[in-house]
């Protein structure tokens, strides 16, 4: 049985890879954004669900009954703003019900958590962009929560993915920024994007796949990076978007950096490049671009 704990935006991505290339009953858990709609199939059981709620969790393990699991846990409260403000019932979240669930479940196989790319913290002035091996070094709250929950991922004995920023359209009726940049050029409403903190990017679709495929290899590392080869300023990101659907690239603008650090409640990082070296040997490629939607 394979189970999506968080089912939103990446979730639905990975779904939909799993309807297409397994056979295995799924359930797939969600707050608020049911995608039942979307993906109407009669392997999917859609369950409503709180990780921080007990009484969500029992029902889950009815659900599950003593299946062995592949799990993809992608819950998270991940608005840094909101976790800086918030930084308790962020914790019950992130860190939390993490360790909950691994001691809740004892008949998981394989199980990918979702980190980020904010557990590395700064990365202005580095030679090369992170790697696996590197310590952690976050410099706000979100990627402390995160790099917490990882070592308790790692050891219950399973695996973390470091997630880059990901950019694509929906797959169902709630937006994604990618969305809302589309959906401003077709109104000819300007778009202003930073000029700076830079990213790893990647599309849903290819870090969907890109987990799926690692959920079912053999040999995989128990920490990953997931990026692309190219990093981007969010100014760049919204160029590329603009450019792919058939746009002027004028109707993007450029926010100083420094003029965005007063919208922000906690810090950013300048640069948080990822190294996809170790990912690109284990799917065997030699190149991994953003494919920018269009």
């Amino acid at each position: 049985m394979i189970l999506i704990i968080g089912c939103g935006f990446l979730g639905q991505y990975i779904l939909k890879e799993l309807l297409e290339h397994t056979d295995e009953p799924i359930v797939a858990t969600y707050r608020e954004n049911k995608n039942e709609v979307v993906f109407d199939e009669k392997r999917i059981t859609w369950l409503q669900f709180d990780v921080t709620k007990e009484a969500d969790i029992s029902a889950l393990k009815r659900i599950c009954g003593e299946e062995t699991l592949t799990v993809f846990y992608l819950a998270s409260c991940h608005n840094i703003d909101f976790v800086f403000r918030n930084p308790q019932v962020a914790y019950q979240v992130n860190v939390s019900a993490v360790e909950a669930f691994l001691k809740e479940f004892p008949n998981v196989k394989t199980l990918i958590y979702a980190s980020t790319d904010c557990v590395y913290g700064e990365g202005a002035g580095r030679d090369g962009g992170f790697q696996e091996t590197d310590a952690t070094n976050p410099i706000n709250v979100y990627g402390h929560q995160k790099a917490e929950a990882e070592q308790r991922v790692l050891q219950s004995g399973f695996h973390v993915a470091r997630l880059p920023y990901m950019l694509g359209p929906s797959l169902s009726e709630k937006k994604t920024f990618y969305d809302r940049i589309v959906a401003d050029l077709k109104h000819a409403r300007p778009v202003q994007m930073v000029d700076g903190l830079e990213r790893s990017v990647l599309s849903y679709r290819q870090v969907a796949r890109i987990l799926v495929r690692l959920a079912f290899e053999k040999e995989v590392p128990r920490i990953m990076n997931i990026a692309g080869d190219k990093a981007y300023t969010k100014y760049e990101m919204g160029c590329c978007i603009a450019t792919r659907n058939g746009f002027e690239n004028t109707q993007i603008t450029k926010m100083l950096p420094q003029d965005a650090e007063a919208l922000f409640a906690d810090r950013r990082a300048e640069t948080t490049v990822m190294d996809n070296r170790l990912l690109k040997r284990i799917l065997k490629i030699d190149h991994l671009e953003w494919e920018c939607p269009g």
